[in-house]
């Protein structure tokens, strides 16, 4: 939260609309994540991360399985791994 209020001031500053005998303006002004945000926030925040995820997997079973002998080589350790 610091450094967004920080951010905010620099930006503030730049553009002329810091009141300085109010303190540190961008405090004031950063909505601070109450009970009624977060009610929003993480929802979005969750499908959100499930769309990534999904497109991550999507990109990668996508790709090419590689050559024969990588493929060898991968049914081996697959093969290894589920004897474990």
């Amino acid at each position: 939260m610091y450094i967004l209020s920080t951010f905010l001031y620099s930006i503030s500053k730049r553009s002329g609309k810091v009141n300085e005998t109010a303190g540190f303006p961008a405090v004031s002004q950063v909505r601070k994540f109450t009970g009624d945000n977060l009610l929003f926030i993480v929802p979005i925040a969750a499908v959100v991360a499930l769309v990534v995820a999904f497109l991550f997997f999507r990109q990668v079973f996508s790709k090419d399985k590689g050559t024969p002998e990588m493929q060898a080589i991968s049914d081996k350790i697959e093969e290894g791994a589920m004897a474990y």
